[in-house]
C-alpha cells in the first residue's frame, strides 16, 4: 500500500469516529508525525502503523504495507515471539525476543513497549514474583499511557499491546471494573468482528472466572451477559458454553435454588441441558462432567443423554 493510501485510511477512520489527531497518537508519536503520515509525507515502520490502526479498532492485516528488509525481519520476529508464547515455548521465545531487542530502532516507544510486555510475560510464566511482573508491566504502559488510571472526560484509545498490558495489570492490581471501561468501550462500538472477539471476548472470558474466584457474582453475571451479546452480534461461538455456564452459576449464587419454585428449577435444568450439549459439540468432556455434577448437587437430577 502506498504511503498516501495508508495515511488516507488513517484519516478516514479517525474522521469517521470523530477523533482528534492527539487522541489517536497520544503517547506513541507526535501530532506532527501523524500529520505527515496522514498526508503521505512520512514513512513509519509496521509496528507504529499497527498501533495506530489497532487504536482505531482495525486489524493491520486488512492493509498491505511495503516494508524494507529490516522492518520485515522485525515483523517476522514479532510473529515468532507471539507464536512461541501462545505455544508455551518460552525458551525459543526468549531467544527471539533477544534478537528483536538487538534489531529494533532506538528510542521508539512502541518497540520498547512490545519488548517490555513480553519480558514481563516471560517472567510471569517462569514463576517470578508477582511484584517483578507488575513493575515491568507498569513501566511498559507508562511509556505511552502514564496517566491511564486518571479520570478523563476525553475518550482514550488503546492499541493491542496497551490493552494486553492493562488486562494483565487488572488481575495484579484489582482495579475497579469501571476503570477498564474505556479499554473495550471503543472496541465494542467500532471494532470489527475479529477484533471484538479476540480483544474483548478473550478478556471477558478470563474475567468471569476471576470474578468467580473473588466471589463477585453480580459482576460475573453482568460480564457473561455482555459477552454472550457480543458473540451473537459477531456470529461467533468462542467460549460461548463457558459464558452460559458462568452466568448460570453466578445467578444460582445470587438467587440460590434451595426452596425455589418448580418453574425456575425447570428453567435452570433446561439451561443445563443447553450448556451440556454445547460442550458436547466442543468435545469438552471435562466441562460436560462439571455440568452433570452441578445438576446432581444443585438440582438433584441428572441430564439424560440423547442416544447417538
Amino acid at each position: 500500500m502506498k504511503l498516501y493510501d495508508v495515511g488516507n485510511a488513517l484519516f478516514y477512520y479517525r474522521a469517521l469516529y470523530k477523533l482528534s489527531q492527539n487522541q489517536l497518537c497520544d503517547g506513541i508519536c507526535s501530532v506532527a508525525t501523524l500529520c505527515r503520515i496522514e498526508a503521505g509525507e512520512r514513512e513509519a515502520d509496521c509496528l507504529l502503523y499497527e498501533t495506530l490502526f489497532s487504536r482505531l479498532g482495525k486489524n493491520i492485516q486488512q492493509f498491505e504495507f511495503v516494508l524494507n528488509e529490516a522492518d520485515y525481519r522485525l515483523c517476522e520476529l514479532r510473529f515468532q515471539i507471539e507464536k512461541c508464547m501462545e505455544e508455551g515455548n518460552f525458551t525459543d521465545g526468549k531467544i527471539y525476543l533477544s534478537q528483536y531487542l538487538n534489531l529494533m530502532p532506538d528510542h521508539q516507544v512502541v518497540h520498547c513497549q512490545f519488548v517490555m510486555f513480553y519480558q514481563a510475560m516471560l517472567l510471569k510464566f517462569s514463576d517470578h514474583c508477582a511484584e517483578e511482573v507488575q513493575a515491568l508491566l507498569r513501566q511498559a504502559i507508562h511509556l505511552t499511557r502514564p496517566d491511564f488510571a486518571a479520570p478523563s472526560t476525553q475518550l482514550q484509545l488503546f492499541g493491542s499491546i496497551e490493552r494486553r498490558i492493562l488486562y494483565e495489570l487488572f488481575f495484579y492490581e484489582k482495579y475497579d471494573l469501571n476503570a477498564l471501561q474505556s479499554l473495550f468501550h471503543f472496541m465494542e462500538l467500532h471494532g470489527g468482528r475479529e477484533e471484538k472477539v479476540w480483544n474483548v471476548i478473550s478478556f471477558f472470558h478470563r474475567l468471569v472466572f476471576w470474578f468467580e474466584k473473588e466471589q463477585r457474582f453480580l459482576e460475573m453475571v453482568e460480564i457473561a451477559k455482555r459477552a454472550i451479546e457480543i458473540l451473537f452480534e459477531s456470529k461467533s461461538c468462542l467460549y460461548l458454553a463457558d459464558f452460559y455456564f458462568q452466568k448460570m452459576k453466578g445467578e444460582e449464587r445470587i438467587y440460590p435454588l434451595d426452596g425455589c419454585s418448580q418453574v425456575r428449577r425447570k428453567q435452570v435444568m433446561e439451561q443445563c441441558c443447553h450448556i451440556f450439549y454445547l460442550y458436547m459439540m466442543e468435545g469438552n468432556q471435562r466441562k460436560m462432567e462439571q455440568i452433570e455434577h452441578f445438576c446432581r448437587e444443585r438440582l438433584k437430577c441428572q441430564i439424560i443423554k440423547q442416544e447417538k
